[in-house]
C-alpha cells in the first residue's frame, strides 16, 4: 500500500513600568482576588441520552490529595494562547497565569503535563513570550516532568515552522500528533508515558482538521493496551457551545472509542462529559483567555485547568480535580448608547470612572448601541480609560465595536463575539445593502456563496505541496463552489 508522510497532516512580554509594579503588588499578596477561585461548578452537556455525570469532579483543596499508590497523575491544559494581548498588562498576565499553572503542576505531583492545543496565540510570537514559556518548561524538565504538546488551530504550522517545533527540536516537550496516510486511512502514531499510550490528532486552522478525522484509522487506536489516552483541539458536534454555532465540529462517531480519556481543547468552556462506549470526555477551558468574550466568562467562573488519576488496573479516571487560575478581580462594566448623544454617553461614563473602586482589578468597559446624535470619538472613550488606570486598575479593556452613530454608517464589530459570527454578519450586513443583476448574489444565498468562498480562500498550502498545486487546488475549489450557484439558478 503507498504511504505518504503527514506529520502534520497535509509587543512586549512585560508590562509597562507603571503596571508592572502593581503586578508585583498583586502576585506578592498572595490571595484570591477573584470570587471564583474556589472553583465554581463545572459546565456539563445536556445533548439527550447522554450519560453527563458530576461524580468524578472533585473540589481540591489545596494542596490536594496525594494520589494512590500505584497511580499515575497527569495536568491537562489547554488555550493558553500566550502572547495574545495587545495590551501589556495583559500580556504579562496571561503568562504569568501560565507559569503559575504549571509550577502548581509540579507542585501537585505532577507526572506528566498535557498541552491540547493553542499554546501560544499565534504560530510565530513574540520572541520574550515565547523565551519566558521555554524558561519555564526547562524547568519542569529539570524535574523529571515529561510534557506532551498538540499543535492548536492558532499556533499550527504544514510546514513545521511554529515556535512550538522550535522547542520541541530543543527537547522541552514532545509534540504529539504524528502519523502519516496509509492508502486512505490515517495512521496516527502514539506516544507513550510509563506504558499509557497518548495519541493526539493535531488541529488545524478553521477546522480543517475535520477531514483527518474522516479518515482516521480508529481500529489501531481502540487496539492499544488501557489505559490511554487521547488528545484533541476541535469541537464535538454533539457539544458545540452557542457561540461556536458556525463554526465546523468533529461528530462525536469519528473519535475512537474505550479511551480512558479525552483531553480536549479549543472550546473555551470548561466541560466534562461521561460518553457511554467512549470515556471521560474533558475540555479543561482556557487558563487565562484571548480575547473580551474569555475575560468576561472570567468574571463569571475562573479559568484553569485540570489534575487527573489514572491507575493501569483501571481504564478510567481515579479522579479529576479543576485547579482555577488565580486572578484579580473583573470588574465586567456595560453601558448602552441607545438614544443618548455623544456629551451625554461621556458626562455618563466620566460619572462612572470618577466613583469606582478599580484597584487593582482588570476592568472591562463594554459601550454598545446606536447613539442619537454626535460621533463615536466624540466620546472620548480612551480618556476614559486614562482615568480608569490612573485610579489603579492594573488593566481597562475597551470593547466598543458595537457602538454606532445616526450619522454614520461604518461597520462595527462586536468583539465578543466569535470570528465565525463577526465574518457572518458582516457579510450579510453588506449583501443587504448590495445591487447586484445576478440574483444568486443577493439575500441568504449570496452571503452563503460568500462565506463558502471564504473558507476556500482560508485553506493553507499542504505539507509537500507546491506554491502551482497549492493556487490549482484553490481555484479549483473556487470554481466548483461557483459552478454549483450557477447550476442553482
Amino acid at each position: 500500500m503507498p504511504t505518504k508522510s503527514i506529520f502534520e497532516y497535509g509587543q512586549s512580554a512585560h508590562a509597562p513600568q507603571a503596571h508592572n509594579e502593581k503586578l508585583k503588588d498583586m502576585h506578592k499578596e498572595k490571595k484570591p482576588h477573584h470570587e471564583t477561585h474556589k472553583c465554581a461548578a463545572p459546565k456539563f452537556a445536556t445533548a439527550q441520552k447522554r450519560n453527563v455525570s458530576k461524580s468524578k469532579t472533585v473540589q481540591p483543596p489545596a494542596p490536594l490529595p496525594p494520589k494512590k499508590e500505584g497511580a499515575i497523575r497527569f495536568a491537562h491544559l489547554a488555550d493558553c494562547h500566550l502572547g495574545a494581548f495587545r495590551d501589556d498588562a495583559l500580556r504579562e498576565l496571561n503568562i504569568k497565569a501560565f507559569e503559575d499553572s504549571i509550577d502548581r503542576c509540579a507542585a501537585e505531583g505532577a507526572d506528566f503535563i498535557i498541552i491540547a492545543g493553542d499554546l501560544f496565540h499565534t504560530n510565530v510570537p513574540d520572541m520574550r513570550v515565547a523565551e519566558r514559556c521555554a524558561r519555564k518548561l526547562r524547568q519542569m524538565k529539570e524535574k523529571g516532568i515529561e510534557v506532551f504538546v498538540l499543535y492548536g488551530s492558532h499556533d499550527y504550522s504544514p510546514n513545521e515552522k511554529s515556535i512550538i517545533d522550535v522547542l520541541r527540536g530543543a527537547g522541552l516537550f514532545s509534540k504529539l500528533g504524528a502519523g502519516e496516510y496509509v492508502g486512505d486511512k490515517l495512521v496516527l502514531k502514539p506516544s507513550e508515558f510509563r506504558g499509557v499510550p497518548i495519541v493526539g490528532l493535531l488541529a488545524r486552522k478553521g477546522g480543517l482538521e475535520k477531514g483527518d478525522y474522516e479518515h482516521l484509522d480508529t481500529e489501531s487506536l481502540e487496539a492499544l493496551p488501557n489505559p490511554k489516552i487521547f488528545v484533541y483541539h476541535s469541537a464535538i458536534a454533539e457539544y458545540r457551545p452557542s457561540f461556536l454555532k458556525d463554526a465546523e465540529c468533529v461528530p462525536l462517531s469519528y473519535f475512537p472509542k474505550g479511551f480512558a480519556y479525552y483531553a480536549g481543547g479549543h472550546v473555551h468552556e470548561r466541560r466534562e462529559i461521561e460518553e457511554k462506549g467512549y470515556g471521560t470526555f474533558v475540555f479543561p477551558g482556557h487558563t487565562f483567555g484571548a480575547d473580551f468574550r474569555d475575560m468576561e466568562s472570567n468574571s463569571q467562573e475562573a479559568p484553569g485547568f485540570y489534575i487527573v488519576d489514572i491507575e493501569a488496573r483501571n481504564n478510567a479516571p481515579l479522579a479529576l480535580y479543576f485547579v482555577a487560575t488565580e486572578l484579580p478581580e473583573i470588574l465586567l462594566a456595560d453601558f448602552s448608547a441607545e438614544g443618548k448623544g455623544a456629551l451625554e454617553l461621556k458626562d455618563e461614563l466620566c460619572n462612572w470612572a470618577e466613583g469606582e473602586g478599580f484597584s487593582k482589578k482588570i476592568v472591562m468597559l463594554r459601550v454598545k448601541g446606536a447613539m442619537a446624535s454626535g460621533k463615536p470619538n466624540e466620546v472620548g472613550l480612551e480618556a476614559i480609560r486614562e482615568k480608569v488606570l490612573a485610579a489603579g486598575a492594573l488593566v481597562c479593556v475597551l470593547s466598543r465595536g458595537s457602538l454606532s452613530s445616526a450619522e454614520r454608517s461604518d461597520v462595527n464589530v462586536d468583539v465578543g463575539k466569535s470570528k465565525e459570527e463577526i465574518e457572518k454578519e458582516i457579510i450579510g450586513e453588506f449583501v443587504a445593502k448590495a445591487s447586484f443583476n445576478d440574483g444568486a448574489l443577493l439575500g441568504k444565498s449570496g452571503a452563503e456563496l460568500a462565506l463558502s468562498l471564504i473558507g476556500v480562500l482560508k485553506q493553507e498550502q499542504r505539507a509537500n505541496e507546491t506554491k502551482d498545486t497549492y493556487h490549482g487546488r484553490v481555484l479549483g475549489d473556487a470554481r466548483k463552489i461557483m459552478d454549483a450557484a450557477e447550476g442553482q439558478k
